[in-house]
């Protein structure tokens, strides 16, 4: 099964009281692959949706009073009762922002969809114990916390949600430790487990899984969001010793 399978509205503030969304009989996506149709919370304002996923609108009892205004999108009426927007064919990365008006109702909800992309990696610049190091490599030694605070574009942070889960190779020599706040994370198999954290500030600690079989180099970490996009950071274990020899350490 594709574990794309979720979309996390970030933003749940209705921006209409009356009218569309007591129309809107219902309002789903449908991630990509071959799954059906998963209800989302009418009244919201932003919403990410992954690359090949559907947008969907049932209205009650007429659609056409309804108009979607939505620039470079296509937007087509399948059946009488819904609109369906596809993002397979569009651009990646693009905030779609639409205007739904009415000539019955005095009102002009907004809209705002991102088509994300799969990976977030390379939209994002890292801050290491509080230095600012852009978007270079995340340098990290073992058995030491470090803190680090990603920094997602602008325009798509508001957008993206929760963390659930943190990965890393079940097989890898290594062990990464998280925390959040004061709490650690659960974890099993090459996971760490969240409940919820959004604020983009994470402790992360190497530890070796055999002293006599140590590993340097690129780490895989992987951050799992709510809503199916995964961000692959770009992680590298290294000797303590070259990176306290690094120009410009501060740590």
């Amino acid at each position: 099964m594709n574990d794309k399978t979720h979309i996390q509205p970030a933003g749940s503030e209705s921006v209409l009281t009356s009218g569309f969304w007591e129309s809107c009989t219902y309002f789903a996506y449908s991630p990509p692959g071959p799954i059906g149709w998963r209800p989302l919370e009418r009244g919201l304002s932003k919403i990410v949706l992954l690359r090949g996923s559907y947008l969907k609108f049932d209205f009650s009892p007429d659609p056409q009073v309804w108009e979607m205004i939505a620039p470079e999108v296509v937007w087509r009426s399948e059946s009488f009762y819904h609109f369906l927007f596809d993002l397979y064919l569009h651009r990646e990365g693009y905030i779609y922002n639409f205007t739904i008006s009415s000539p019955s109702h005095n009102t002009s909800p907004k809209l705002d969809v991102l088509s994300a992309p799969d990976d977030l990696r390379g939209n994002a610049t890292f801050e290491v114990e509080n230095v600012d190091q852009g978007d270079h490599d995340i340098l990290l030694t073992y058995s030491q916390y470090y803190k680090v605070k990603i920094n997602l574009r602008d325009d798509w942070a508001e957008f993206m949600g929760s963390v659930k889960s943190i990965t890393f190779p079940e097989n890898a020599k290594y062990f990464v430790e998280v925390m959040t706040g004061a709490k650690s994370l659960a974890n099993e198999g090459g996971t760490n487990h969240a409940d919820s954290f959004q604020d983009g500030t994470y402790l992360f600690r190497m530890r070796y899984k055999n002293v006599d079989d140590v590993y340097y180099g690129p780490v895989e970490l992987v951050l799992n969001y709510e809503n199916g996009v995964k961000h692959t950071l770009p992680v590298e274990v290294i000797k303590k010793e070259v990176l306290e020899a690094a120009p410009g350490f501060k740590l």
